[in-house]
C-alpha cells in the first residue's frame, strides 16, 4: 500500500493528541512540586520544572517536550508537503516510533498521578 500524505498528517495528528494528553496541564498542575509553562488552548508544554530535579520531571524536560516540538514539526512539515514521496514509509516508522514511547511515558505516567489522564 503506497503511504499518502494525508495518511502521515492522521498519523501525525494522533501522535500530536498523545503527546498533549500525556502533557495534560491539569495532571501537572495537580502536583505542588511542579511549575508548568504552556499552551492553555493546545495542551502543548513548552516548560516544566519542579523543586525537586525527579525522575518524573526529566522525563518532561528531557523527553515529552522534545517528542512534542518534533511531532509538531513533523505535521508541518508534512502539511508543506516538504518531504517527497519516497521518503514517507521512512517518515511512517518514526511517528509509529514516537507513538509507542508516547504510550509508554503515558502509561508511567498514569501510573504516577493515579490515572488521572
Amino acid at each position: 500500500m503506497t503511504l499518502t500524505y494525508n495518511d502521515m498528517k492522521r498519523k501525525a495528528n494522533a501522535a500530536l493528541s498523545l503527546a498533549i494528553s500525556v502533557s495534560d496541564t491539569k495532571q501537572l498542575r495537580m502536583d505542588p512540586d511542579v511549575e508548568v509553562q504552556g499552551d492553555p488552548f493546545t495542551g502543548m508544554i513548552f516548560n516544566a520544572r519542579t523543586r525537586n530535579q525527579d525522575e518524573r520531571t526529566l522525563m518532561i524536560e528531557d523527553q515529552l517536550v522534545p517528542k512534542q516540538a518534533r511531532v509538531q514539526q513533523l505535521m508541518l512539515d508534512l502539511e508543506a508537503h516538504v518531504y517527497p514521496q519516497a521518503q514517507l514509509p521512512a517518515i511512517s516508522d518514526e511517528l509509529d516510533r514516537l507513538i509507542e514511547e508516547l504510550e509508554a511515558m503515558k502509561q508511567m505516567y498514569d501510573a504516577d498521578y493515579g490515572g488521572l489522564a
